[in-house]
């Protein structure tokens, strides 16, 4: 039982084992069915290769798959190969064979791996393989693909599975691939036999081809066309007919071959000429035969302009038995050119040698034609051409007519000079570049060296040549640099060179010794005519300057404006000798400057004011021009200056010069009046001829310029006395300086076109500014100079110092040519450069009163006649400042009288020293300005302030609180201890200074002692709110107020005391007269007594009295004298001591009375009496 159930599975096993097998057996029979089929129509390798794929998909499972067929040429190489790795498929051509590969087709023997990993050494692989992804094959079998001993190429099957792939399986693929490699080689015969067909039928009809070929190219040579253009089109069809790549044609002739065509040659192309020496050239010359040349060939060398081609074909052209030229064809791949091919080549290379003779002839019969031509047409052009630019452009169109010229040069040259007074340079199609001025030939130049040799320089190949030539440096006139140069000097019958004819081309031997020979030709013709022009022009010259010279002194003659005047001139001049810039630089030979400069750039007039008034710069050709009285001529100034080591030049313009050319202003008494220049950018510009113009141009303007001198001198006169009597006459008006210097600034505005105006009058014993005024264009400016010093680098304050005139051109620039001046503060106004004139106003030659200054917007405004005017204007002002000082002190002086005359009057009307000293402050005011002023009195050692004046602040008494000390702490102490006057300028810079405690500061003092009879009574204070506010002669006036205060002091102590006397003396006599009334009165019954006396003052002449008489009764007196306090008093004792004793003796009163009167009478002054 267990065996039969052991048994049976194991037989089932096999049947299946054997059903698969046959399957698999019967997909590979179909496989290689429809592989067949493939073979036989399919002619892509790529869709033949896919095909083999997707049949073996039928039969096997796997991951990777690699078909390759080989290359039959090269067995280390696939022709193709295809990998398809889990589906993506990839071709890839000319692969090196693989290792496991190799291994198969050289074994001729089929491998199996179960896991390659491990079993590859036994083949000896050196790594795993891998295909497409980083996963390595492990399952793998492959088989070569056989034909006979012919490997075909390689199938090999990987599966990422180990032992994928069995025995079985192996030699099922030895069985596909022995049947696919006989359906392969069954492919590759048939499509070798269609191959075979189809060339043999191509050959039948290259053969037809061949006789329109030959009879195209027959009828493109018989055109009347150029022969590089008729050569080129001929080249074209050969290589579009025959599918080449690159091909020339070229010429030998005399030992060189010359590049008629060529195309897509490499390294910028052939050169024109060769050596017949040249490979592979020179091959097919010695050989006469075609020539193919391949680029492995390391044998042969081969021009950089071949090296791009894999194989040369080089066909000769003959006449005869002799070669003439080669025509060269090639491809940029290796081909192999088969024997019809080259006969055909043959037969157009003879076509072309044949066209090429044709060719030679019609060119030397065109040739001679164009020579005669040009000839003639040079002939007639020359004798119409009255000027050189035309002649040299009529001889350009001339020989560009038939010549190959790229640049075109012609030079006329003056001799006597050595130097190229007109030449003319034309490249190809651009316009010409003409210049028309003397310039010498430049020094190793191809034209220098023509004309110091006069002969011909033919240079075929510039670059090769070129050392045989040491003193000849290569340049390019205009545009690229040539190759071929010719050039033949033009020569007069002395031999003498006239010029230089050239032509140029940019490529090298474009001229030939027939074009040498006929270019000797054209230049003994011309020269001719070049002397005909130059005659012509001379006999132009002299008409022109003739006219010249006779418009010019129309113009001098029509104006006395010498700017007008050098305007014309310079117009003329340019017009006539074409100079860049124009000068005249008028000279002051008084004074040794430069009294004018008139420039003029290409007519645009420039200013150099800054140059007037100073020194001719000494080491200047116009200083020599100048100096010498003789005329210089410079053709370069940047040379020849060194053949004058005294002389340095001085650029006033933006642009050099290079030719210079001055003339001396004289005048006929032999006196230098300036120097008259021309110049121009451009060197060798002006002729002796010229030099000789400018001479008589000189003796027009010079007597030009004395004219407009005199008539200047005396327009300038008139103008200047007319100003001045003016502002005598303004001055001379008013002592008022308030209206006296504001009305000068219109005459000098008008006179001087100055903007501004400014006057400072200056106190030089308080170094203080007394007066200022300012006015820009008529306009008050305020100033913040009054009552102070000058500030420290002010032009004013230079002038001042320095006692001299102060002229400046430019503030902005030359204020830093003056010692102790500081940059002016002024604002930048944008093209504007103001200028600057002051002078002094001297009361003596060393004593300075202040400084009269204008100034202008414009640069350079003012001259040495300006500066001159304004120091006249200075000295009458000067003089009208010392008169008004004069009267003002005057004034001051008899204020001063008035107000002391005043205090007089008033002391000698109160005694009250209050009043006196506030009235002395308030008049005192009148003569010194202060802004505060007390009086000091001592009081138990210190000093308080009795009396105050102020302007600044409010009198709220804290002055009288304010203490001094006596002992020299404060200046009023000073003064009481030194009995005299102190003055501060400045309490600032006092270390014992004692600040007060006022809110004002206190900048200016003057400290005064109040003396009476050598006694200091105290201090008059005078103050101000400014520093170096007061003078000594302040000091003096305030010294003679000081003692009218101590004569009131004194007055007002002494009236004090009398007063204080007097009222003692009252007293005595009041008590006096109090005794003399009843201490009481009596009793008497029946009558009430009162009595009561208040007399007006101390005492009086009212009384009263009881007096008991004899008789018991009582008498009552009751009186009044005449007048008041002690006159009154007294009369009225004398009066009550006789009425008491007449009362005694008498008791009747009329009697009492009677007799009182008549004692009394005779005792008392007349007009008194008692009532």
């Amino acid at each position: 039982m267990t065996r039969t159930i052991q048994r049976t599975p194991s037989l089932k096993s096999q049947i299946q084992a054997l059903e698969e097998e046959r399957q698999q057996t019967q997909r590979a029979l179909d496989a290689l069915y429809r592989i067949g089929l493939a073979c036989r129509g399919q002619s892509d390798p790529y869709q033949l290769l896919s095909t083999i794929y997707a049949e073996l998909r039928t039969v096997w499972v796997f991951d990777a798959c690699f078909i390759a067929l080989f290359d039959p040429e090269n067995s280390s190489a696939y022709r193709l190969a295809m990998l398809v790795d889990e589906g993506q498929i990839e071709f890839s051509e000319h692969d090196p064979v693989g290792h496991i590969t190799g291994y198969m087709v050289e074994h001729r023997t089929p491998l199996l791996f179960s896991d390659i990993l491990t079993e590859r050494t036994r083949i000896g692989l050196p790594e795993a393989t891998r295909f497409g992804t980083d996963k390595p094959s492990r399952g793998w079998m492959g088989v070569p693909l056989l034909f006979g001993h012919d490997a075909l190429g390689v199938i090999s099957l990987q599966s990422y599975t180990v032992g994928a792939f069995r025995q079985p399986d192996l030699e099922l693929l030895s069985r596909l691939a022995n049947s696919m490699s006989v359906a392969l080689e069954n492919a590759t015969l048939s499509h070798r036999q269609a191959e075979l067909t189809r060339s043999l039928a191509a050959q039948v009809e290259l053969r037809n081809a061949d006789l329109f070929v030959i009879s195209d190219i027959a009828a493109m040579l018989t055109q009347t066309q150029p022969l590089p253009d008729m050569f080129g089109m001929a080249l074209d069809f050969i290589l579009d007919l025959m599918s080449l790549d690159a091909g020339a044609v070229a010429a030998l002739a005399a030992d060189e071959w010359t590049t008629l065509a060529q195309r897509n040659l490499g390294a910028g192309g052939l050169p024109a000429t060769l050596s017949a020496s040249e490979p592979p050239f020179a091959e097919v010359m010695r050989s006469n035969t075609a020539c193919i040349v391949e680029q492995s060939d390391s044998r042969l060398p081969v021009l950089p302009a071949l090296q791009p081609l894999a194989t040369l074909l080089l066909i000769p052209l003959r006449r005869g038995n002799a070669v003439t030229g080669t025509l060269l064809v090639g491809s940029f791949v290796a081909r192999i050119f088969k024997g019809a091919e080259i006969e055909l080549l043959q037969v157009v290379g003879n076509q072309l040698a044949l066209a090429l003779e044709h060719g030679h002839i019609l060119e030397q019969q065109q040739r001679q034609i164009a020579e005669l031509e040009a000839m003639s047409h040079i002939s007639y052009a020359a004798s119409r051409a009255l000027d050189p630019s035309t002649l040299l452009r009529e001889l350009d169109t001339a020989l560009r007519s038939f010549l190959p010229i790229d640049v075109f040069y012609m030079a006329i040259y003056d001799p006597d000079r050595n130097v190229l007074t007109d030449s003319v340079a034309i490249e190809a199609e651009e316009a010409a570049h003409y210049i028309s001025e003397d310039t010498p030939p430049r020094p190793g130049s191809f034209t220098e060296w023509v004309l110091r040799h006069r002969e011909t320089l033919f240079l075929v190949n510039i670059s090769q040549e070129i050392h045989l030539f040491p003193e000849i440096v290569r340049r390019t006139v205009i545009g690229l640099p040539v190759e071929t140069w010719m050039g033949v000097p033009m020569l007069d019958r002395s031999e003498r060179p006239l010029g230089v004819i050239s032509i140029q081309n940019y490529l090298p031997n474009a001229f030939t010794e027939r074009d040498c020979m006929f270019l000797q030709s054209v230049a003994s013709q011309v020269s001719l005519h070049v002397l005909n022009v130059q005659l012509f022009q001379q006999r132009e010259r002299q008409v022109a300057e003739l006219n010249a010279l006779q418009r010019i002194s129309e113009l001098v003659s029509s104006t006395l404006d010498m700017g007008l005047m050098i305007e014309s001139i310079d117009e003329v001049l340019t017009s006539f000798l074409g100079v860049d810039a124009f000068f005249v630089v008028l000279y002051n030979h008084e004074s040794k400057t430069i009294e004018g400069l008139h420039v003029l750039e290409r007519g645009e007039v420039q200013r150099y004011d800054a140059m007037i008034g100073k020194p001719m710069p000494s080491r200047t050709p116009t200083a020599w021009v100048l100096t010498t009285g003789q005329p210089l001529r410079f053709n370069d100034i940047e040379i020849e200056i060194a053949q004058y080591p005294e002389l340095e030049t001085i650029r006033l313009t933006e642009e050099g010069a290079r030719s210079w050319l001055g003339v001396p202003l004289i005048s006929h008494a032999g006196i230098p009046l300036g120097v008259l220049t021309v110049q121009s950018y451009q060197p060798n510009h002006f002729l002796p001829r010229d030099e000789l113009f400018m001479l008589q141009v000189g003796r027009q303007l010079t007597l030009a310029t004395q004219n407009a001198r005199l008539f200047a001198q005396r327009e300038r006169q008139l103008a200047e006395l007319d100003a001045l009597q003016r502002i005598t006459e303004l001055v001379s008006s008013t002592l008022d300086m308030q209206q006296m210097l504001p009305s000068i600034d219109v005459v000098l505005r008008d006179f001087l076109q100055a903007d501004a105006f400014q006057v400072v009058i200056y106190d030089p014993d308080r170094d203080r500014v007394e007066y200022a005024v300012v006015l820009e264009e008529g306009v008050p400016v305020q100033t913040h100079t009054v009552d102070r010093q000058l500030p420290p680098g002010t032009l004013v304050g230079w002038t001042l110092r320095h006692a001299q005139p102060l002229r400046i051109a430019n503030i902005y620039t030359d204020w830093h040519l003056y010692d102790d001046v500081e940059q002016p503060q002024l604002p930048q106004i944008r093209h504007r450069k103001p200028s600057w004139l002051s002078v002094p106003l001297l009361e003596s030659p060393t004593r300075p009163l202040g400084v009269l200054a204008v100034r202008s917007y414009a640069e350079d405004a003012f001259g040495t006649s300006d500066e001159r005017f304004l120091l006249n204007v200075g000295r009458q002002l000067a003089l009208n400042v010392r008169n008004a000082r004069l009267y003002a002190a005057e004034q001051t002086s008899h204020r001063t009288a008035e107000t002391l005359r005043e205090i007089a009057r008033v002391l000698n009307t109160t005694f009250n020293p209050a009043e006196v000293l506030m009235l002395i402050l308030h008049e005192l005011k009148k003569v010194i300005h202060y802004d505060s002023a007390s009086v000091m009195l001592p009081s138990s050692n210190v000093l308080r302030i009795v009396a105050r004046q102020s302007d600044h602040d409010n009198d709220d008494g804290r002055w009288r609180d304010l203490q001094f000390a006596l002992d020299g702490g404060s200046g009023a102490g000073r003064v009481m201890l030194k009995h005299t006057p102190i003055i501060i300028n400045d309490t600032l810079g006092e270390g014992a200074w004692k600040p007060s405690p006022m809110a004002n500061v206190v900048r200016s003092w003057i400290g005064v002692p109040l003396i009476s009879k050598g006694t200091v009574l105290g201090v008059l204070n005078i103050n101000s709110l400014l520093p170096n506010r007061f003078s000594q002669y302040d000091a003096e006036i305030a010294l003679t107020f000081a003692n009218q205060a101590a004569t009131a002091l004194e007055h007002a102590r002494l009236y004090q005391e009398s007063v204080t006397r007097f009222e003692q003396e009252l007293e005595i006599a009041h008590r006096i007269q109090s005794n003399l009334f009843p201490r009481s009165l009596p009793s008497i019954p029946g009558i009430s007594l009162a009595a009561v006396c208040l007399p007006a003052r101390e005492t009086g002449g009212d009384f009263y009295d009881m007096v008991e008489l004899r008789s018991g009764h009582w008498a009552l007196m009751v009186g009044d004298a005449s007048g008041k306090s002690i006159p009154g008093a007294m009369l009225m004792a004398v009066a009550r001591s006789i009425t008491r004793s007449e009362a005694r003796d008498h008791e009747i009163p009329e009697i009492v009375m009677r007799e009182t009167n008549g004692w009394v009478a005779q005792d008392v002054p007349p007009h008194t009496f008692v009532a």
